[in-house]
């Protein structure tokens, strides 16, 4: 039987998930194949006026969350949030906010099954309470129907908007967010705009806050839990002092390690005398890093360039030193804006383009969502532009539990690959296929079962061979984090039953990667 696995008979079935019948290769030398995923589907969502996409998550039922903002005939922004079902059919949508400006930046699914949504807001009135003055960064807890649970403005007197959130094992979530005042929830400035951090419990009450920066300005993107418990964040900067050390040029990308209490490890600046900035971060299965970003230097760290801003990759070590880095694009402008850590070595990287030469084929138009895949050297494996004539720039993506991938943005195309348009700018996400690119067929598996799943402490992978084979498991997290490996060895055929401890793990979706011989197989597990 190859390439597809038995469907499990037992009354134990009832709390399986399956493998999905595609495999694909783990080295870079097992490669079959570089083409890109075809379209799936893809859908707009939105109305007559103004809609940003921000982020996307699937989620434990297979669906998708979106989160976003909505603009309403008055002009007032409202945090939009989207559920979907696995085709991207809306289940239930929600406008958060006041009368003022509210958007949200970041999504993630909590452990009872609903939703920790950040971004911004300057409203005090409507689902908003609290705000400390200007724009604070917005926590909102839904349930799993979007109801609101709870909600906490975090700021002070100046403006505060946060960019991303993380799922805590206590339970609590880590806010990270920027700020340019102290004062209120802020107890430290260092000038501009500053990194500010805030650790709250499970009912937003803070835990402890720490702001890092210089007298420049300092805007934080995106943050990651790494795999010695604390985080690492990235961003960019115009300070040459203060935390920030080595300025490079006019914007640096700034990386700041973190440990898990929020105290500074190190920190590094990339870049060279130009534009530099950085807007994704991934831990790869080395303990190293890989960031992505802009550039539109052309000297410094920066090697090689195609013209205007290029789309930039910097693969450090767990110390954040460089092990190489490289700049793709073509004449135009190009950006990362989000990554997704492959099996490879490699990532999957995506943004925008509007250039129409270069590393760039298929252009449609305006600038397009631009998408492509690297080996564990850099090597562009495949690329792929989506969108139409109008404006259509990416902003984050996720990896499916099919070896695909979902794509959010704005879209104000109505041609093209985009269809269903409304008026003005639309959210627009796509999904993409399983990922060709070594997509091959292997008979050693007959079958992989995870019980119990939903699971709260424990998990057993049940694997059956046909044949003798090399066994890797492999827990990933829902940022591509390797977090546990279960087992990595030889095993005869037959029935074999494996363990993983899950107590230490905050509560969400997983993916549990199963390597046998050269074909790699995803099983989506839920932990409570």
């Amino acid at each position: 039987m190859k390439g597809t696995i038995r469907r499990e008979t037992s009354p134990k079935a009832i709390r399986t998930i399956f493998l999905i019948g595609a495999a694909w290769a783990l080295a870079p030398s097992l490669i079959l194949a570089q083409q890109a995923p075809a379209i799936e589907w893809q859908r707009c969502y939105g109305g007559s006026s103004l809609e940003e996409g921000h982020a996307i998550i699937q989620t434990a039922d297979g669906g998708y969350a979106v989160a976003g903002a909505s603009q309403n005939t008055q002009g007032n922004w409202f945090v939009f949030v989207v559920k979907t079902d696995a085709n991207g059919n809306i289940q239930w949508q929600r406008n958060l906010g006041g009368n003022g400006t509210d958007k949200a930046y970041a999504v993630r699914q909590t452990m009872d099954g609903g939703y920790i949504v950040v971004g911004i807001t300057s409203s005090n009135n409507g689902d908003v309470s609290g705000n400390n003055g200007g724009g604070d960064s917005w926590v909102v807890k839904l349930d799993a129907g979007g109801v609101i649970d709870w909600q906490r403005c975090l700021g002070g007197p100046g403006g505060e908007t946060a960019y991303d959130v993380l799922l805590q094992p206590d339970g609590g979530y880590l806010v990270a967010s920027g700020t340019n005042a102290s004062g209120g929830d802020v107890s430290e400035h260092f000038g501009g705009a500053d990194y500010w951090f805030v650790k709250i419990d499970d009912e937003g009450d803070i835990l402890w806050e720490k702001s890092f920066g210089g007298s420049g300005t300092d805007l934080l993107s995106r943050v990651l839990s790494t795999q010695d418990g604390g985080f690492i964040a990235v961003g960019s900067t115009q300070s040459t002092d203060g935390h920030v050390t080595n300025p490079l040029g006019d914007w640096d990308r700034w990386v700041v390690k973190l440990d898990a209490g929020g105290n500074m490890e190190w920190q590094r600046t990339y870049g060279g005398s130009g534009g530099d900035g950085g807007s994704s971060v991934v831990q790869m299965e080395d303990g190293g890093y890989m960031i992505g970003g802009s550039t539109n230097s052309v000297d410094g760290d920066v090697t090689d360039a195609f013209g205007g801003n290029d789309a930039w990759l910097v693969r450090t070590d767990a110390e954040g030193n460089i092990l190489w880095q490289k700049s793709y694009g073509g004449s135009g402008d190009e950006s990362i804006r989000d990554l997704v850590a492959l099996d490879d070595g490699g990532v999957l990287a995506f943004g925008s383009t509007n250039s129409t030469d270069g590393d760039i084929n298929g252009h449609q138009g305006g600038n397009d969502y631009w998408v492509f895949r690297v080996d564990a050297e850099g090597a562009m494996l495949w690329q792929r532009c989506l969108g139409g004539t109008g404006d259509d720039r990416g902003a984050s993506l996720t990896r499916t539990d099919d070896a695909g991938y979902a794509l959010v943005g704005i879209s104000a195309s109505s041609n093209g690959d985009v269809t269903s348009a409304f008026p003005g700018y639309d959210i627009w996400v796509v999904k993409l296929a399983t990922d060709p690119t070594g997509v091959s067929e292997h008979g050693a598996l007959l079958q992989a079962v995870l019980l119990p799943n939903p699971a709260l402490d424990q998990v057993s992978l049940r694997i059956t061979l046909q044949s003798p084979a090399k066994v890797e498991a492999h827990l990933i997290n829902s940022t591509g984090q390797l977090v546990q490996t279960m087992t990595r060895q030889a095993f005869p055929a037959g029935e074999h039953l494996l363990a993983g401890t899950l107590l230490d793990l905050p509560a969400g979706f997983y993916l549990v990667r199963l390597v046998v011989n050269d074909a790699v197989f995803a099983l989506r597990l839920v932990k409570m």
